[in-house]
C-alpha cells in the first residue's frame, strides 16, 4: 500500500524507464523540434552556414570579377536574372510534382518555400546539410524523412538524365566537337536512365529505407516522372539561356552560340552536381565552365562570365527564398 500523496508508478513509466537512454533522447528531440520555438531556430542553425558559405564565396569571387575589363550591361543582366526565375519556376513545379507523387504533398506554397530554402544549402559542398535541411523543413508540414529522401533522389536522377540530354541535344550546334565528352554524357545519361526504370529504383529505395527503418514500399511510376523530366529540361535550357544573356554582358557573342552555350551549361551543371554529391566539389561547377567557356571566350572573360553567373544565380535564388519566406509568414 503507498502512503498517501505519493505517486503509485504505472506499468507506462516503468517500461520507459527499462527502455534506452538513447530511445528516450531522440524522443526528446523530436518532442522539441516540434515545438513552435525550437523550429524556427532549428530552420537558422541549418541554413547559417549555407548563408556563410554564399558570403564567403561572394568575398572571394569579387575580387576575380573587379578585376576583369568589361563594362557591365544591365539589361542583359536583368534579362539573364528574369531567364533564371522562370528556369526556377520551372523546377520547382517539377519538384512540387515530385513530392507529390511520392508523398502525396500538393500544396504549393510549403513546397515553394521548403524547396527555396534548402536550395542555399546546396551551395556547402557535400549533399549532407542539403538533404538535412529538406529533411528537416518538409518534417515540419507532415511528410516523412524518407519520403522526403526518396523525392531528393528521384530528383538528382532526373537532374543527371536531363541534363545529359540537353548537352547531347545540342552537341550537333556546336562548333567544337569533342567525342570524349560526348561518350561520357551519353554514358552517364544511360545509367542515370537505368536508374531511373521505376522497377530498378523502387527495389533500390525499398531496399535502402528497409535499412534504415522507414517503412511502406516506394512507387514510382512512368507517368508521374514524365512532367518532372520535361520540367528539369525546361529548367537546363532556361538556365543555359540566363548564362548566354550574362556572357553577352561581358563580352559579344553571336546568337548563333546560343545553344552551344546550353549545352555547356548542362555539362558543367551535372559536373558539379555529380561533384559536390561524392567528392565535395568546390566550385567544380564554375570551374568546368569557365574551361568550356574558353572554347569560344577568351580565358580571362571566361572566367569573368563564370563568376558572374555564379552571382547572379546566387541573387536569384536568396531573392526568392526570402519571397517564398515572407510569403509563409503573411499565411501563419
Amino acid at each position: 500500500m503507498s502512503r498517501q500523496g505519493e505517486r503509485v508508478p504505472t506499468a507506462e513509466s516503468l517500461q520507459a524507464c527499462d527502455r534506452p537512454r538513447t530511445w528516450r533522447l531522440r524522443v526528446a528531440l523530436q518532442r522539441l523540434s516540434g515545438t513552435r520555438f525550437w523550429r524556427p531556430l532549428l530552420t537558422g542553425l541549418l541554413l547559417a552556414p549555407a548563408l556563410g558559405w554564399i558570403a564567403w564565396n561572394a568575398y572571394r569571387n569579387w575580387g576575380t570579377l573587379s578585376g576583369s575589363s568589361w563594362t557591365p550591361r544591365p539589361v542583359l543582366l536583368a534579362a539573364s536574372l528574369a531567364v533564371f526565375s522562370a528556369a526556377f519556376f520551372a523546377v520547382l513545379w517539377g519538384w512540387g510534382r515530385i513530392v507529390g507523387h511520392v508523398a502525396g504533398f500538393g500544396r504549393f506554397f510549403p513546397n515553394a518555400r521548403v524547396y527555396a530554402l534548402s536550395n542555399l544549402p546546396r551551395r556547402i559542398p557535400g549533399p549532407f546539410w542539403y538533404m538535412l535541411g529538406r529533411v528537416h523543413l518538409y518534417r515540419a508540414e507532415g511528410v516523412a524523412p524518407t519520403e522526403t529522401l526518396v523525392a531528393t533522389v528521384l530528383e538528382i536522377l532526373l537532374l543527371i538524365t536531363t541534363g545529359a540530354v540537353t548537352a547531347l541535344l545540342a552537341q550537333p550546334f556546336s562548333q567544337t566537337h569533342h567525342p570524349v565528352q560526348v561518350g561520357l554524357t551519353a554514358s552517364l545519361f544511360l545509367v542515370a536512365l537505368l536508374l531511373l526504370q521505376p522497377a530498378v529504383f523502387n527495389h533500390i529505395a525499398h531496399s535502402l529505407l528497409k535499412r534504415m527503418g522507414g517503412n511502406g514500399p516506394v512507387a514510382v511510376t512512368y507517368r508521374g516522372l514524365g512532367l518532372p523530366a520535361l520540367a528539369y529540361f525546361l529548367g537546363w535550357v532556361l538556365t543555359g539561356t540566363s548564362l548566354f544573356l550574362a556572357a553577352r554582358a561581358v563580352v559579344s557573342l553571336p546568337w548563333a552560340r546560343l545553344p552551344e552555350t546550353i549545352g555547356l551549361w548542362a555539362i558543367s551543371g551535372t559536373i558539379g552536381l555529380l561533384t559536390s554529391l561524392f567528392l565535395f566539389g568546390l566550385a567544380v561547377r564554375e570551374v568546368a565552365l569557365s574551361l568550356l567557356l574558353a572554347a569560344y571566350i577568351p580565358q580571362p572573360l571566361a572566367v569573368a562570365v563564370a563568376v558572374l553567373f555564379w552571382f547572379l544565380l546566387t541573387a536569384g535564388e536568396l531573392f526568392w527564398a526570402g519571397v517564398f519566406a515572407f510569403l509563409a509568414r503573411l499565411r501563419q
